[in-house]
C-alpha cells in the first residue's frame, strides 16, 4: 500500500480499449480478469479513494455489472459504483466524460491538482483510437492541466501479487499440471 509504488496517486483511471488479438497481455485485460473475470473492452474505470467507483461502458456491461453495484453495502473500502451507460461511439458519450472528469476533479482538496493513475504505456498506444476510448484520451490530453496522470503499473502488479488461498490453490495445480506436460507431453 505504499504510495511510491503507486506513484502517489489519488485514484486510478483503468481504460481499456477495443480487443485485439496482438494485445493479449496487456496489464488493463490481465487488471480486468483480475478485477471481473472477464475482459471487458472499450470502458472506463474510475477510482477514488474516497471509495466511490464510477464504470462507463456500454449496456451489456453495465447489466453484467449491475448486481454489484446493487450489493455494495457502503461501509466498506467501496461506498458506492454508479454505472454510466454509454454507446459504442465515444461522440454520443460527451456527457458521461463530463461527468468523469467533474468526478476526478470532485476528489480534490482546497483546488490542489491530483494525481490520477493510468497505465502510460498503453494509454499512448490508445490516442486517437475509436469507440468510446479515443474521445476520453483526447479529452484527458487537452484538460491535463488540472490533473496530472501518473503511472501505476508497478502499484497494479503489486496488487495482484497477493495471492488469497484459492488463488494459491489454483496455482499449485497448474503448475504439477504443467509439470507432468513437460516430463510426459
Amino acid at each position: 500500500r505504499s504510495s511510491a509504488v503507486w506513484n502517489n496517486a489519488d485514484g486510478v483511471l483503468l481504460h481499456r480499449g477495443q480487443t485485439s488479438e496482438d494485445d493479449t497481455y496487456l496489464k488493463s485485460s490481465v487488471v480486468q480478469n483480475w478485477l471481473f473475470g472477464l475482459q471487458l473492452p472499450d470502458t472506463i474505470l474510475l477510482l477514488r479513494k474516497d471509495g466511490h467507483v464510477w464504470f462507463l461502458g456500454t449496456k451489456r456491461k453495465c447489466e453484467y455489472l449491475q448486481p454489484a453495484a446493487a450489493s455494495v453495502p457502503g461501509g466498506g473500502p467501496i461506498q458506492q459504483i454508479h454505472l454510466l451507460v454509454g454507446s459504442k461511439k465515444g461522440d454520443s458519450n460527451d456527457e458521461h466524460y463530463e461527468t468523469l472528469w467533474k468526478e476526478a476533479l470532485e476528489s480534490r482538496v482546497n483546488g490542489e491538482r491530483r494525481a490520477f493513475g493510468v497505465i502510460l504505456k498503453e494509454r499512448e498506444a490508445n490516442l486517437g483510437s475509436s469507440g468510446v476510448l479515443g474521445p476520453w484520451e483526447a479529452k484527458l490530453s487537452t484538460e491535463s492541466d488540472d490533473i496530472d496522470l501518473v503511472d501505476i503499473s508497478n502499484g497494479l502488479t503489486f496488487a495482484m501479487s497477493i495471492k488469497d488461498e484459492t488463488e494459491l490453490d489454483l496455482m499449485k495445480k497448474s503448475s504439477v499440471l504443467a509439470n507432468k506436460v513437460m516430463k510426459h507431453g
